[in-house]
């Protein structure tokens, strides 16, 4: 009897243990991820207060401050010793900078400018909320689990979403002009490339059943951008992971090549055939694809550019710089009516590089290139890192991230409410505190 009191004991007392864990101040990045899911298919669905002219607080907003203010509460009374990355704050000084020169150049934009940047900087404070709060490894632990839980559910809604349009009104789901279906469950067409992540750590990790639902739901949206990358995601983990020969590399390039050629070239039917579809639909010039636009977009930001090379028009302000721009054009042709549909695709650079230029000139460029570098050197971090769990997972972080940032432009994802951010700035916070952990492990005892 006694025993099985002891046994019991013991059980609740691990539940306990559980529940605490689960109940650790990272909890506020779980619930942001979802929270953010929510906003994005019910856009109205959690505004607490709107001022008009896209000036909003939101729930997510609210937890942004709440973030910064405890990571504040932890620098100025608790650990003052901790050291934040010089990527960070240069990125973010120069971003205060570039917006408070609005203010100056174009004093009607500044508002919404200065909204942007705030949004950006609380955005940039979510990594270091992850590195100050967590207590330790296993905390992660059980981030990384939810992170992966909140994955796999969307890639579930992509795939629900294309077979089974009418199961939920808040689908997103789409048919482009070239007849190819696409879907993107809840979260939109940031979904694609964010899954790659997790695809990139199935393969690593030989998550098998994983892997499939994370590719299938990738094709289901049909996202060119998403394609590359995990194209490109395969190829780098055969280079570097499985260590193919050059040869062996050039064979399979070879190979795929004549393969995709055919396809495209040769398939009566490909525009049944998701993303190759797309490409096909591209390659020949159809004016209503995406990619169309895109190159619009990107037209117009290389006119910006070359008005304002070095400074840009000061960061958060080239939306309203484009519509300043644009508007007596239309007004002067009468099609004035056709402007707002217009906005929706030259207002972004769709590419975050560019973006950077129009923004923030050669200057603030080559700052964001310096702080993607810095990133960088927070995954390749050198420290002896003895737990293969983590081995792991810096080999995930690393190699996505690369990828990412070379293969990944036909979107801007430096943006406030963008998911990819998002899951940067959480797996940056992570890698932050792991390797403070480790690092720490080697610093010799004093006693």
């Amino acid at each position: 009897m006694r025993k099985r009191f002891l046994s019991y004991a013991q059980l609740c007392e691990n539940r306990k243990c559980v529940f605490k864990q689960f109940m650790s101040r990272l909890l506020l990045i779980f619930c942001f991820f979802w929270i953010q899911l929510i906003e994005n298919a019910i856009p109205h669905s959690l505004i607490l207060w709107d001022f008009g002219n896209g000036l909003e607080i939101r729930l997510t907003l609210l937890l942004k401050v709440l973030a910064l203010v405890m990571n504040l509460l932890v620098l100025l009374h608790f650990k003052l010793h901790h050291r934040l990355p010089t990527s960070f704050l240069a990125l973010s000084g120069f971003l205060l900078l570039s917006t408070a020169s609005v203010a100056w150049l174009q004093p009607s934009f500044f508002l919404m400018a200065l909204a942007v940047n705030m949004h950006i900087q609380l955005m940039l404070n979510l990594a270091f909320f992850v590195y100050l709060q967590c207590k330790d490894l296993s905390e992660l632990r059980n981030l990384m689990r939810g992170l992966r839980f909140f994955a796999m559910v969307n890639a579930s809604l992509v795939i629900l979403s294309f077979f089974f349009v009418q199961f939920s009104e808040f689908f997103e789901t789409a048919v482009s002009t070239s007849g190819v279906k696409r879907a993107f469950g809840f979260m939109g067409d940031e979904v694609s490339v964010f899954l790659t992540f997790f695809l990139y750590e199935a393969l690593i990790k030989k998550r098998h059943a994983s892997l499939a639902v994370y590719f299938i739901a990738i094709l289901c949206t049909a996202g060119i951008g998403a394609f590359v990358v995990t194209i490109s995601l395969f190829l780098f983990y055969a280079l570097t992971v499985m260590r193919w020969t050059m040869h062996r590399i050039y064979t399979a390039t070879i190979l795929t090549f004549f393969c995709s050629l055919i396809f495209v070239f040769y398939t009566a039917n490909l525009s049944h055939w998701g993303v190759l579809g797309r490409i096909q639909a591209t390659w020949k010039g159809e004016r209503q694809e995406s990619s169309q636009f895109r190159m619009v977009s990107l037209g117009t930001a290389a006119d910006m550019i070359q008005k304002k090379p070095l400074w840009g028009t000061g960061f958060g302000a080239y939306a309203p710089s484009v519509r300043n721009h644009f508007l007596p054009l239309f007004k002067t042709e009468g099609i004035e009516h056709r402007f707002e549909g217009t906005m929706v695709i030259v207002a972004s650079a769709f590419n975050p590089y560019v973006q950077m230029l129009c923004e923030s000139g050669l200057v603030g460029f080559s700052i964001f290139v310096m702080f993607l570098w810095g990133l960088w050197r927070i995954f390749a971090n050198k420290n002896a890192n003895p737990d293969p769990e983590w081995q792991q997972h810096a080999l995930v972080c690393k190699g996505w991230f690369l990828v990412f940032c070379v293969t990944f432009q036909s979107a801007n994802w430096f943006l406030p409410a963008s998911f990819l951010m998002l899951l940067i700035m959480t797996l940056v916070g992570t890698q932050l505190k792991i390797n403070q952990v480790f690092k720490n492990e080697l610093v010799p005892s004093t006693d």
